[in-house]
């Protein structure tokens, strides 16, 4: 006696079904590790474009010196742009920053950046192509020798920089994916 048996209508249904978690199960493992690739991406170029910000600014002139008097003067660059390559005069070097200048676009305390973490400038053309923001902020205490200058640099995707200020709290962009923040300080040291 031959039997050939075909598959039941339950055996059938079962089947699609642990092939559909297996197709979803699949997908969502895809779509994350896109997700965090993609966020490391961003952490990494953000690091790096940060750091280099964070370098530049720290180069720049901040001691005490004495004149021709014997007078002992503070000297602090405020002058030099280093929103270009190489840096010129023209900008604000380490001028103390508008306080919302890590969250808001701020002349001198901004530039852009393609997707490679490259500087584009800091045009309103530049801004529109740009992969990253780059921002920084400066703010002096004290004076005279002891005096200090707080160095903060953010970085982060153009998206989520314009997302958070879609909100209406462009603070926010701290908390999005991808968003690197940078702190340092400097003491006026003599010369």
């Amino acid at each position: 006696m031959n039997e050939s048996r075909g598959f039941s209508l339950i055996e059938a249904v079962v089947a699609l079904a642990l092939i559909a978690v297996v197709v979803v199960s699949a997908s969502t493992a895809m779509v994350t590790s896109r997700a965090v690739a993609v966020s490391g991406r961003d952490h990494t170029i953000g690091l790096i474009a940060a750091r280099a910000r964070l370098s530049m600014l720290d180069a720049l002139a901040f001691e005490t010196a004495r004149d021709a008097g014997g007078a002992v003067v503070a000297v602090t660059d405020t002058t030099t742009d280093v929103t270009v390559d190489p840096p010129a005069g023209g900008g604000t070097g380490l001028g103390e920053s508008p306080v919302d200048a890590l969250w808001t676009d701020r002349p001198g305390y901004v530039d852009y950046l393609d997707a490679t973490g490259r500087a584009l400038g800091t045009s309103a053309g530049d801004r529109a192509s740009a992969a990253y923001v780059r921002r920084w902020a400066i703010g002096r205490q004290g004076s005279g020798r002891g005096e200090v200058a707080t160095i903060a640099v953010l970085v982060a995707p153009a998206t989520a920089a314009a997302r958070a200020a879609a909100g209406g709290d462009p603070a926010r962009v701290r908390n999005q994916p991808g968003v690197v923040v940078l702190r340092g300080a400097r003491v006026r040291q003599a010369s």
